[in-house]
């Protein structure tokens, strides 16, 4: 929006962007954005070329614990990303009087290699045994969308916009874990001696293609002096094409080339599926001025949609929705407002999830089960928020409260067809109950006569409820909260400025529940830190440090013998993982 308005006051505007960052583990990444933008009478284009780095090589440590708390392992794992993320997109504007139209573009390419390496050490009766296991990941995402609308107002002031969507996702994925057989390290320089020798013992390929197409069609008209009505029509069509391909060493299947040279495992494997959805939205938005300082607006969306399956499931289905929608405000006085909603909201499903997926969160676990039957979530929400705003325009104290009343909460359930193979998937719990407040705070700092210092801080506090649909008890389905605080200082004497941001998340009670595990996540504290400068008048320096406080992200997990429905413990995995520090440098210019 900066660029679009800066354009309109000149014939052309042109920004640039160098990026250069520094690893903890001393690799050095560069990227780089460029944006034209131009205007020609009414027509106006813009278009932009990004290259981000985002490399990153993430450490754990791992300790394994048998049921009685005695140490039986441990566990040193290397996972580093080599990524680049490269865009190219543009937007395209036109405006003559009543018309006005707009074109945009994208596309993006994320792909990247991952390199994997583990280093066990198990404690037994003869004594310890080091093992290692490597694993190259080769994804190949890209994505691109188009999108447009077109608007006429007419002199009545009524308005016609027509719009549509088109996007296209691919995400390929193959996973190669192979047991290092023989590998001589040199332990003076660390360095490999000799090659290592590896044997492929797991092979995994995952594709995805998601398309969706929108169209939509919306009247806006007053129907009184304080009153206006938004009625239209939406049509959309998503598709997913999909496919997991699962090869181990263990199988007992002939070996295939199309398995990675291993066992096919049909049991799990997902030769091919495809999911359609058609869904229609026919709305109503009604908005009301009801006097100077109230406004009430309401709406009514009914959707009507068929999702059809095939390849290794056939199967259709219909589903219908009403979705109301009430939003009062209230202010009370020029600087206190208070607001009320009530909603009922249907989530989109993910098409992923109605056939078999890689499963990439437990090297154990290779793949989830997928869920033809798999429904909406439903619920209704509930907020009541107030806001004040300081004297003097020193800024906003606002507090949000919320409660949310699910149905058919989706989450994980027990999809076992072979007791020797538990597997889970992603389906439809039952009812659940989330609650909890945000509050958010803003000021300058005038009492201490800073006007160009800044504080921001936030509150938010979560809670939840829902019966566990494998240990049968209650348990928590979103996090606790966090808390933060940031400063912020503009010194424009000096075009100078610089500001430090501090997280600290709430822990406890927050469980991963699974088929054969449960797994409980927590954070450690954060701190990103920046100093700018503009010299020039029009190259801005941005040093940043992200994650100064190498926060680590920690996880228990317990494993069972047999499936968590058993209750029998057999092994607690205790681990932290951190990305540390790295540093960015950023130079900017704009003419």
């Amino acid at each position: 929006s900066t660029q679009s308005r800066s354009s309109a006051a000149s014939d052309v505007y042109k920004r640039q962007e160098l990026v250069a960052r520094l690893n903890h583990d001393g690799v050095f990444e560069t990227g780089a954005e460029v944006s034209h933008s131009r205007q020609i009478g009414n027509f106006q284009a813009l278009i932009g070329l990004q290259a981000r780095p985002n490399y990153e090589n993430r450490q754990s440590r791992e300790t394994q614990f048998n049921a009685d708390g005695q140490v039986v392992g441990s566990l040193f794992e290397s996972n580093i990303r080599d990524q680049d993320v490269l865009e190219l997109s543009s937007n395209m504007s036109y405006r003559a009087g009543p018309h006005r139209m707009q074109f945009n573009a994208l596309y993006g390419d994320s792909g990247y290699p991952r390199r994997i390496r583990r280093d066990f050490l198990e404690r037994r009766e003869s004594g310890a045994v080091a093992r290692a296991e490597e694993e190259s990941v080769n994804n190949d995402h890209f994505n691109w969308e188009v999108g447009g609308d077109y608007e006429y107002t007419f002199a009545n002031d009524h308005r016609l916009q027509l719009l549509f969507v088109a996007n296209d996702q691919t995400r390929d994925d193959v996973r190669e874990r192979f047991d290092v057989v023989s590998d001589n390290i040199d332990d003076t320089t660390g360095n490999e001696t000799t090659s290592a020798v590896r044997d492929k013992t797991l092979f995994i390929e995952s594709n995805q293609r998601t398309r969706e197409r929108i169209v939509q069609g919306n009247y806006n008209f007053p129907i009184a002096s304080s009153q206006d009505l938004r009625i239209g029509l939406e049509r959309a069509d998503t598709q997913l094409d999909s496919s997991l391909f699962i090869g181990s060493s263990a199988g007992t299947e002939p070996a295939s080339g199309r398995y990675g040279g291993l066992s096919p495992l049909p049991g799990i494997s997902n030769p091919g599926t495809e999911v359609q959805e058609i869904r229609y939205e026919g709305f109503v938005f009604h908005n009301w001025t009801l006097n100077e300082r109230m406004t009430l607006e309401s709406s009514v969306v009914y959707e009507t949609s068929e999702i059809s399956q095939s390849g290794t499931v056939n199967n259709s289905r219909r589903f219908n929705f009403v979705r109301p929608a009430l939003d009062y405000r209230f202010n009370l006085t020029d600087s206190f407002q208070i607001r009320a909603a009530v909603e009922r909201d249907v989530s989109q499903l993910s098409f992923a999830n109605f056939a078999a997926t890689a499963n990439n969160s437990d090297r154990e676990q290779d793949a989830d089960a997928g869920n033809p039957e798999l429904e909406p979530e439903q619920a209704m929400r509930y907020e009541l928020g107030f806001e004040y705003r300081l004297p003097n325009d020193n800024g906003v104290l606002s507090t949000r409260f919320f409660y949310r009343d699910i149905e058919d909460y989706i989450g994980r359930i027990n999809a076992t067809t072979d007791p020797a193979q538990p597997i889970s998937a992603v389906g439809n719990v039952g009812d659940a109950k989330r609650w909890g407040v945000f509050t958010d705070l803003s000021t300058r700092l005038t009492y201490f006569d800073l006007p160009d210092a800044i504080v921001s801080g936030e509150l938010n506090i979560f809670d939840s409820s829902i019966t566990d649909p494998f240990l049968g008890t209650e348990q928590r389905i979103n996090r606790r909260g966090e808390a933060s605080l940031a400063f912020r200082q503009d010194i424009t004497e000096y075009a100078f400025n610089y500001g430090i941001e501090y997280s600290y998340p709430f822990h406890g009670g927050e469980y991963d529940i699974d088929i054969t595990t449960v797994t409980r996540n927590d954070n450690d504290p954060s701190l990103d830190m920046f100093v700018s400068k503009v010299f020039f008048d029009d190259i801005t320096v941005r040093l940043e440090s992200d994650n100064t406080l190498d926060q680590s992200r920690c996880r228990e997990r317990r494993r069972y013998d047999g499936t968590t429905i058993d209750g029998s413990i057999s092994e607690i995995e205790d681990s932290c993982s951190s990305r540390y520090r790295r540093l960015t440098l950023r130079v900017q210019t704009t003419f």
